[in-house]
């Protein structure tokens, strides 16, 4: 209960930054209460931990009431390699899986995203990625190509059905791929970053258990999900995808990749609002 109001709070003036809703000055302070109310998020949840927590990299496991906690925006999280997941059994599996012989990328856009292509171009550009875009962004060529990679990009609409979280979808040039659709892969990538609004958000079902795309990808098999957990603007999350994909081919890990990059985004309000809301989950 302490922390159901400055979660809605945070969540609200989150979703008016990343909608550019307002003036510039009601940005600003919109801004702010989003600053304010992250504080007392982090007092009550994560700053009682230090003691315990040092400097060591963290691991959320949330119950259902905490799943749509941004976590990289409190200060005791930020700059620290975090990780959210399901359940410590999730992790320790996620953790202990055996990475495969790299197998490359595989970079994808959907349509209808003015940025979506651009940014699928950048990551194919930085990790030598095959590339799906246009008319060969279809929901049979993504499915065959993902089973034979290591890593996916998916830039591309994103959609949360609360009343069947396995029917949650990205959308294709043909149609949607589902949660159901990549549950149902022979192999699924190790690594999925879901450049898709709100494909990061789960919703809780029998007995708190949460279900949700990327939820679903890590019961799959996959390792490590990077997703966000509300609605991004699709140009808005291309300098971060690049950054988060540089500093991989550099050798970081997915979640500390998405921390460094997002250390870095303390400029514009929605810049910050976009960073604040990507979430790796798994290892």
């Amino acid at each position: 209960a302490p922390v159901e109001e400055p979660l809605g709070t945070v969540l609200f003036g989150l979703r008016r930054l990343l909608t550019g809703f307002g003036t510039a000055g009601g940005r600003e302070r919109g801004g702010m209460a989003v600053r304010s109310a992250a504080a007392v998020l982090d007092q009550r949840l994560l700053v009682p931990l230090l003691g315990v927590l040092g400097d060591r990299r963290l691991v959320v496991c949330p119950n259902a009431g905490l799943t749509s906690v941004p976590w990289p925006l409190l200060a005791t999280a930020r700059g620290r390699e975090l990780r959210v997941a399901p359940s410590a059994t999730v992790w320790c599996r996620s953790r202990g899986a055996t990475a495969s012989a790299d197998r490359g990328v595989l970079a994808v856009a959907g349509p209808g995203l003015a940025g979506a292509e651009a940014e699928a171009r950048a990551v194919a550009a930085i990790a030598g990625a095959r590339l799906l875009v246009g008319r060969d962004a279809t929901v049979a060529n993504v499915l065959a190509e993902a089973e034979q990679v290591a890593t996916l990009h998916l830039a591309a609409h994103g959609r949360l059905r609360t009343d069947n979280p396995l029917f949650s979808a990205v959308e294709l040039v043909d149609g949607p791929v589902t949660g159901y659709d990549l549950e149902g892969l022979a192999h699924v990538p190790e690594t999925v970053l879901l450049s898709a609004c709100s494909s990061g958000a789960g919703h809780a079902t029998v007995a708190e258990e949460t279900l949700g795309l990327a939820w679903t990808l890590m019961g799959a098999g996959s390792s490590t999900v990077v997703a966000p957990l509300l609605p991004v603007p699709d140009a808005a999350t291309t300098e971060l995808m690049v950054d988060v994909h540089r500093r991989m081919a550099g050798g970081s890990s997915p979640a500390a990749a998405l921390s460094a990059a997002q250390a870095g985004d303390d400029g514009d309000p929605e810049a910050a609002a976009v960073a604040a809301v990507f979430v790796a989950y798994g290892a």
